[in-house]
């Protein structure tokens, strides 16, 4: 399955879903083991208000059987069913039948299900019959004049009230062990909620923060090897190809741009062959054609009149710069194909721009330029093909008095960078490029609103990163441009 950016996008949703469902299940069953603690706190403390009602019933009912006691003693007469205590009697029986009930709702209660409070409410139960019998059989002696047995009797009422005094200690210490339950459980709740939820919000926030990372760097990954072979590709390199793993989109994107650079290749290496060809044919006849020119115009063949020099004029200059143009385009294509060989040896470079400051005069004096050579005076040999280097001066030269409007200035400069390079800066006070068209300056076929091939500047680049150097331009429209580059010291070479 292709593991789109979409597709990543909702599976670190799922578990980010998925990690809160998860952690809420988790809390769900905390509150359940809560609300059960609290019900059943609550329920014992509910049922601890009845027992001790029982409690103080049972208390009560003692009292009132030792009044029963003691009152049919002071009498000293029997037949007390018609005396005033009967209805004592009654209410006892009363308290003793209101006792039993609370005892039964207790023991059907959540709080009296467990084993422990069952005995505790049998042997409270067990104890106050006990107890009411006792009572019942000192009454019966009594009733019978043997007061010293009811009196020895009375004495026994002891042991059945530790027993139910111990049945109410367990029922309450129940009680208050449910309530401290219910604390300690609150307790834990509170600190593993407080745990979990900040668990579950680093979660939420590490998935959150890992699928955006994950999804960015990828994003910006792929950006990048695309953003770099789109670049290489513009710059005329048609064997750059996007290296993107995956099956997502970036990698469609990466496949149609290295299929659209096999193409632009395919199509160059066309265009380089034809042109290269094209040129290798032309140049036999180009040269034929100026040969021819240039005897006609010595009057080889006899004299010429004016309308037939002119007319050879424009011959003899469209041969040349048809020839220059040739000449031009055969060089980009050895260029492009690496095929030019340099000549490297140690170069005087200052040498060399004079030489060609003589060569260029010519075109300088026709329009009244001052050209300037201003060579540091430490400047290094230089690591080059003497020919080569002077092609470029020549071409900038050319270039620079070409576009400075008469009575301007061109000025080259030569100096060591301090960093095994030696750079040469061609400036002028001519129209200037704009800021727009900086970018395309050296590429082929890019020319101003003159005549020439488009090629020069192109060819300049090449040979001056064939000789391991760089070369830059600044303008300012109606300022002048500046053109440098760099080459490698003889010394830097030779390390």
């Amino acid at each position: 399955m292709r593991l789109t950016i979409g597709r990543k996008v909702l599976l670190g949703n799922v578990v980010m879903v998925a990690t809160i469902a998860g952690v809420a299940a988790w809390l769900a069953a905390d509150l359940r083991d809560v609300n059960r603690a609290v019900s059943l706190a609550s329920d014992a403390q509910e049922q601890v208000i009845f027992i001790n009602a029982v409690a103080a019933d049972v208390d009560h009912s003692r009292r009132m059987w030792g009044r029963v006691i003691v009152s049919l003693l002071d009498a000293e007469r029997v037949g007390w069913a018609d005396s005033p205590l009967a209805s004592t009697r009654a209410e006892l029986r009363g308290i003793q039948s209101a006792r039993d009930s609370v005892i039964s709702r207790v023991r059907r209660s959540d709080f009296g299900a467990r084993p422990a409070i069952r005995r505790a409410l049998d042997d409270l139960r067990a104890a106050a019959d006990e107890m009411g019998q006792v009572f019942d059989e000192a009454e019966r002696l009594t009733r019978m004049g043997l007061p010293d047995a009811a009196e020895e009797m009375l004495h026994r009422w002891h042991e059945p009230d530790h027993r139910l005094q111990s049945a109410l200690r367990t029922l309450r210490e129940q009680a208050r062990a449910d309530a401290r339950s219910l604390i300690d459980e609150s307790e834990a709740f509170r600190t593993r909620f407080q745990w979990r939820s900040r668990a579950v919000l680093s979660a939420v926030v590490a998935i959150v923060l890992a699928t955006v990372v994950l999804l960015g760097r990828g994003v910006r990954a792929s950006t990048r090897r695309l953003g770099r072979a789109l670049e290489v590709i513009a710059e005329g390199d048609f064997s750059q190809r996007a290296d993107i793993a995956g099956r997502d989109e970036f990698r469609e994107l990466a496949d149609g741009v290295n299929a659209m650079s096999a193409r632009l290749g395919e199509l160059d290496e066309l265009k380089a062959g034809f042109l290269s060809n094209v040129s290798h044919e032309l140049r036999t006849p180009i040269a034929s054609l100026k040969q021819t020119a240039a005897l006609l115009d010595e009057q080889a063949v006899g004299p010429l009149n004016d309308d037939q020099r002119e007319l050879m004029q424009v011959i003899t200059s469209n041969s040349q710069r048809l020839g220059a143009l040739i000449n031009d385009l055969l060089d980009t294509a050895r260029l492009e194909a690496g095929k030019v060989e340099l000549r490297i040896e140690a170069v005087d470079l200052a040498d060399l721009v004079r030489e060609v400051v003589r060569a260029v005069a010519p075109l300088a004096l026709e329009k009244e330029l001052r050209v300037v050579m201003r060579p540091a005076p430490e400047t290094p040999p230089v690591s080059a093909d003497p020919l080569r280097i002077e092609q470029v001066l020549v071409n900038l030269l050319s270039n620079a008095i070409k576009f400075t409007p008469d009575g301007g200035e061109v000025t080259i400069t030569c100096a060591p960078d301090g960093h095994g390079m030696v750079e040469c800066a061609v400036s002028d006070t001519g129209v200037g490029i704009p800021v727009e068209d900086l970018p395309a300056v050296f590429d082929k076929f890019r020319t101003a609103k003159v005549k020439g091939t488009g090629l020069g500047l192109t060819i300049v680049k090449h040979l001056v990163e064939n000789h391991g150097g760089s070369i830059r331009v600044e303008s300012s429209v109606g300022e002048g441009t500046v053109f440098t580059f760099s080459l490698p010291t003889a010394d830097a070479a030779g390390n």
